[in-house]
């Protein structure tokens, strides 16, 4: 993401754009002055879901949130997705620009579909398709579907009408 930074002038919060309420220090602008990136000085209600205060934001410069690093563990369109250290560096979730829920990492194992995910760190976030049925994911268990078995630390493609995708 290309931006630039830039300290916000309000000694409580600032609001460069879109009204949304920035933390008090940096923002993060693009070329053109919209926002970028900044962190959350209070709720922010959105039509899918709430940025809670606290979360480290980027989005687009049309203002569609594409990322968020939460300060807790936060539950979003039915999915518990990890939160709770690292700010901008942090744990993070990503959106569609609808703002459907598109890739998360999960606090603990987690049922998706039926499917056993792991919530590791170190591997790559769950995947989901814009309507919330999952896409791919690091199995936490063995598991069998159409008439195939997976093994736990395999990571599982599906197509959208949730079979096995071959590659």
């Amino acid at each position: 993401m290309a931006f630039t930074s830039r300290k916000s002038a309000s000694a409580n919060l600032a609001t460069p754009s879109a009204g949304r309420p920035c933390r008090k220090g940096w923002v993060h602008l693009y070329p053109d002055g919209s926002l970028a990136a900044f962190s959350a000085a209070q709720d922010i209600p959105l039509p899918r879901f709430t940025i809670p205060a606290g979360t480290w934001v980027q989005q687009d410069p049309a203002g569609a949130v594409k990322v968020c690093s939460f300060p807790a563990n936060t539950e979003l369109q039915g999915h518990l997705c990890a939160g709770g250290f690292g700010g901008s560096e942090g744990v993070q979730a990503a959106f569609y620009p609808t703002g459907a829920l598109r890739e998360f990492f999960a606090p603990q194992p987690v049922k998706i579909d039926g499917i056993p995910c792991n919530n590791s760190l170190f591997q790559r976030p769950i995947e989901l398709y814009e309507d919330g049925h999952l896409r791919s994911a690091t199995l936490n268990e063995d598991f069998s579907l159409d008439n195939q078995t997976f093994h736990k630390g395999e990571r599982i493609n599906l197509t959208s009408d949730g079979h096995v995708q071959h590659s």
